[in-house]
């Protein structure tokens, strides 16, 4: 017993001194590239050592409390909260001297989740026998529908590979393949539908499947103009590999580091600075710097009790124009961006502080439904990969509700369901153990 708690102990602290590597390659890239580059967006210097040793503690704390092993989805994904937007806004609070109280509330309602995925309750839901093939008949039909549909509507004519361009393209081909349910449709074929059967694909080790759906998610992202479109199956290949590898949590924030490291040193020394820009600045630090925009934009301008989404019906909207919208106005003095964000700025944009609370509850049981459906019937990071786009919308740049319904998270819980049917993937070629 003794030696056990000494591995443990040891485990918990090589956790520990990696999270603070992350914080350290966060807050140096941010210093050398980033305020250098994108002061005129915001990402200004105004560092504050008292709010940095608060940093310290807080990231300390919470990585003293968080699954350091991946034994359930929930250990991955919780983790993955804290890595993209938790952490970055930790170093924000530092690096410009940010709102305090926003920040303990961002610790506080992370704390909340943490909880309630340990204390929650399995919950038993019934299976489907065919839910495998239903889950598969389902992704690729609806992959299919979609191809045949922006090739109707002549989304090739829009077609861009190049990342510098997008922004040029983006609305006038939205105009054309976003249209009736297909402004749904369209994202759950990116987000979630092709996704899980490039998963699916690697499951089978159907390496030609594999190309083949790696490759229609190029092609989706050539004609929507969204570069995430483009690195969902990155996310899918690096869950694929790690997690089969490793299941010790300390080797994501090291991997992450060092891309950061290797993207700032190539904006340093070659003045390249388009890696750095999509990975600090677009998926590390925007969010981050969303989460104050919200809170100084709300704070003061009142909530929106969710009367842009659900409680249309009997809730007047305050404003001339969509939040994401406002933001933009509020932040650069137009309305030509949309400035989205993931649920610890849009909680607290609906009911303040107590918004943040209770979507944070919620999401807790989300995390819980997740595990629930994957205990001892698919492999750990099968499951993963089928909820974890979604998951990444949701915390990063989208409402709850929006996230649920637009963005596939519920969809993705139904393919997960699908496919957690018994022995599904039990007596695959693959003879992975199931987690």
């Amino acid at each position: 017993m003794q030696q056990f708690d000494i591995r443990l102990s040891r485990s918990r602290i090589t956790f520990i001194i990696s999270i603070i590597i992350l914080h350290v390659s966060l807050d140096l890239s941010y210093y050398f590239v980033i305020a250098p580059h994108y002061a005129y967006m915001g990402f200004t210097l105004n560092p504050d050592i008292l709010k940095l040793v608060e940093s310290i503690f807080f990231t300390v704390l919470i990585a003293a409390i968080l699954p350091w092993r991946i034994k359930k989805p929930s250990d991955f994904l919780i983790n993955f909260l804290f890595m993209f937007p938790v952490l970055p806004t930790l170093s924000l609070y530092w690096l410009r001297s940010d709102n305090r109280v926003y920040t303990y509330m961002l610790v506080v309602s992370f704390i909340i989740i943490n909880i309630i995925i340990k204390i929650a309750p399995i919950v038993k839901l019934s299976r489907l026998k065919a839910g495998k093939q239903i889950g598969l008949a389902v992704s690729f039909i609806g992959v299919v529908i979609v191809l045949a549909f922006l090739l109707y509507r002549g989304g090739l004519r829009f077609f861009n590979l190049n990342l510098l361009n997008v922004y040029s393209f983006r609305r006038e081909v939205g105009a054309v393949i976003n249209v009736g349910l297909f402004s749904y449709i369209n994202t759950w074929a990116y987000k979630v539908l092709n996704p899980t059967l490039i998963s699916w694909s690697l499951y089978q080790r159907r390496y030609d499947l594999f190309a083949l759906f790696t490759g229609l998610q190029v092609i989706f992202f050539g004609i929507s103009s969204h570069k995430s479109v483009l690195f969902y199956p990155l996310v899918i290949v690096a869950v694929f590999i790690l997690l089969r590898r490793f299941k010790k949590v300390h080797i994501f924030p090291l991997a992450l580091s060092g891309a950061i490291a290797v993207t700032a040193l190539i904006a340093i020394i070659f003045k390249q600075i388009l890696p750095a820009s999509l990975l600090i600045r677009r998926v590390l630090f925007v969010p981050a710097h969303l989460n104050y925009a919200y809170y100084g934009f709300f704070s003061k301008e009142g909530f929106v009790y969710m009367s842009n989404s659900v409680l249309s019906s009997f809730i007047d909207y305050p404003f001339a124009y969509p939040p994401p919208q406002m933001i933009s106005l509020y932040l650069q003095g137009h309305t030509n961006t949309w400035m989205n964000n993931g649920f610890l700025a849009t909680s607290y944009m609906h009911f303040g502080f107590w918004g943040m609370i209770i979507f944070s509850f919620i999401v807790g049981f989300l995390l819980d439904i997740v595990d629930s459906l994957s205990k001892d019937r698919l492999p750990l990071w099968f499951s993963i990969s089928l909820v974890v786009v979604p998951f990444f919308s949701l915390f990063t740049s989208a409402d709850l509700t929006t996230a649920l319904l637009t963005h596939g998270l519920g969809l993705s819980l139904v393919i997960l369901w699908l496919f957690s049917s018994r022995s599904t993937l039990v007596e695959g070629r693959d003879k992975l153990s199931v987690q």
